[in-house]
């Protein structure tokens, strides 16, 4: 499943008591009020790299009674732990009640290339047309002739300049670079147990709590071949025995650009973006080019030069578009896509006639997207 890049952020605990909206302001005020567990360095000086809502922040921040915590952005729940009962410890006739519910959720950064700009480079000139003025240039006559002189020189650099602009061919709008990509992870911890949702039934339970994971059954009547194209390993397509593996529309793979064919038809793929995979799973496979050996997944048919390492498979109709004209490396794509004996069964999931997914026969657990679910505090 691939991961949509955050739009919008969240405060984690969010109190509508107040008039006013809250404000960072309000809520570094209110964090100073905690007991312990102080960002970034605690009361005793170590690192702590989270904060803590404790009934004396809630109060500053306006409702020492509000228990429900969100998620900071959109991302992916990557693990949780939820505890049927609190966990206890006893010490002396002390019995203290504790959790270890928590929740990782992974979110992706996303940031527009900027292409630099080179520099103009200014001709090196000597030290004499610097410097050196004879009388001649200060005399009158000097002078009405340097101004004749520029000015025909310029009528003539104006004429050359038109002329140019006018055989200069337009030059191809270029290919929009990928983005800069960062993921990181935000943990939401000491959550409320399941015996606390079974006494307040009104209290809404997480979103991803209630998707039922469901298994496709092989030999099921609604399998279909998963389309996508062929990753072989090497740079030929004339025995499928070749053929490592399928890419499904969509599937963004990272590009080696100093691996190609002599025609740059042909590109080593080094690794899958992340969040993304192969059917079946590749392994990484070297490749000898004179005494230099470098680690690939395999060669891809795009049929066309690159210039950017990230390339995402497209559908073949799309792909098409891209290759107008060239009969030969149309013909070759249409037999990457087309090749079957790589491929796998799965159940495709549709709307309105588009597919959109493909699950496979025993598929590994995918994770699970949420939308600034509401979460619980212990």
């Amino acid at each position: 499943m691939s991961l949509s890049a955050v739009k919008e952020w969240k405060f984690p605990v969010i109190i509508n008591s107040k008039k006013e909206p809250l404000t960072a302001d309000d809520y570094y005020a209110a964090l100073m009020s905690t007991s312990s567990g102080f960002y970034p360095v605690s009361a005793t000086n170590l690192m702590h790299m989270g904060i803590h809502f404790d009934k004396t922040v809630l109060r500053e921040l306006g409702d020492e009674n509000e228990r429900k915590v969100h998620c900071i952005a959109d991302g992916e729940v990557v693990a949780y732990r939820i505890n049927g009962n609190y966990q206890n410890i006893s010490y002396g006739d002390t019995v203290a009640f504790y959790s270890t519910g928590f929740v990782l959720v992974r979110h992706l950064l996303e940031m527009e290339r900027v292409e630099e700009k080179k520099q103009p480079t200014e001709p090196d000139t000597e030290n004499s047309s610097t410097t050196e003025k004879t009388a001649e240039d200060n005399s009158p006559a000097s002078s009405d002739s340097k101004a004749n002189d520029t000015t025909t020189s310029t009528n003539s650099t104006a004429d050359k300049a038109d002329t140019e602009s006018e055989n200069k061919p337009v030059e191809a709008e270029k290919e929009k670079l990928p983005p800069h990509q960062l993921y990181f992870y935000s943990l939401y911890m000491h959550l409320a147990d399941t015996a606390f949702y079974d006494k307040n039934s009104k209290m809404p339970t997480p979103a991803f709590w209630e998707q039922d994971i469901y298994r496709v059954l092989p030999n099921h009547k609604e399998l279909n071949k998963v389309e996508g194209l062929c990753i072989r390993d090497k740079a030929d397509n004339s025995k499928n025995d070749s053929i490592l593996a399928v890419l499904q529309v969509g599937t963004k793979v990272n590009l080696n650009l100093d691996l190609h064919d002599e025609n740059h038809n042909w590109y080593a793929v080094t690794s899958l973006a992340e969040g993304y995979s192969s059917i079946p799973e590749l392994k990484s496979i070297k490749h000898t080019q004179g005494e230099a050996q470098t680690d690939i997944l395999g060669w891809i048919f795009i049929g066309k030069e690159m210039t950017s390492q990230e390339f995402e498979i497209l559908g073949l109709n799309e792909h098409k578009k891209l290759l107008s004209g060239k009969s030969t490396e149309l013909s070759i794509l249409t037999k990457e896509f087309n090749a079957t004996c790589a491929s796998s069964k799965g159940l495709r999931v549709r709307k309105d006639k588009k597919s959109y997914q493909c699950y496979l026969e025993e598929p590994k657990l995918k994770y699970r997207e949420i939308k600034k679910q509401n979460i619980l505090l212990s």
